[in-house]
């Protein structure tokens, strides 16, 4: 599967655009809010370590994802820039969601894969994105086909 699969030449950039919103911006967003602004007081109650790691790790990853972050760019911006920034990032596929269920007529392509790969984290992860109440309010579309995905992996697997 590519980008562009069973797109025409002129939605090829469009296409390249959208994996890039996904790559450079929500998924730093995502990283940011889990591994920087709520290591402490959300992430670390959904994993499991030793009383070793207990007070390292957090530390190692704010550290090395705040150094990351900044190259980036992200990291450069205040909390409330970056959660906004992903907010904006989400418009263009909420627009796309009221009108169809794929970014690319009927057949999902690795734009959907991405962006449902994303999404499903801030969805099912038990963290309070700010993006979760977006998602769940505004994106109907996109929480049935993530429903109905969520039931169909869960029944090849059980």
């Amino acid at each position: 599967m590519t980008p562009t699969q069973d797109c025409l030449n002129q939605k090829k950039g469009v296409a390249r655009a959208f994996l890039k919103m996904i790559e450079e911006n929500l998924a730093w967003t995502i990283f940011w809010y889990r591994y920087v602004d709520h290591i402490d007081d959300e992430y670390m109650h959904h994993i499991r370590l030793s009383e070793e790691m207990k007070e390292s790790f957090p530390k190692f990853m704010k550290k090395g994802f705040s150094e990351r972050a900044h190259s980036q760019g992200i990291g450069r911006h205040s909390n409330e820039e970056i959660y906004k920034l992903d907010v904006m990032t989400f418009v263009p596929f909420r627009i796309i969601w009221k009108i169809k269920s794929s970014l690319w007529e009927d057949n999902p392509t690795l734009i959907d894969c991405a962006l449902f790969g994303m999404l499903t984290q801030i969805v099912y992860v038990p963290m309070n994105y700010p993006m979760k109440k977006v998602i769940e309010t505004e994106c109907q579309k996109y929480n049935k086909v993530t429903r109905t995905n969520k039931d169909l992996v869960l029944a090849t697997l059980g």
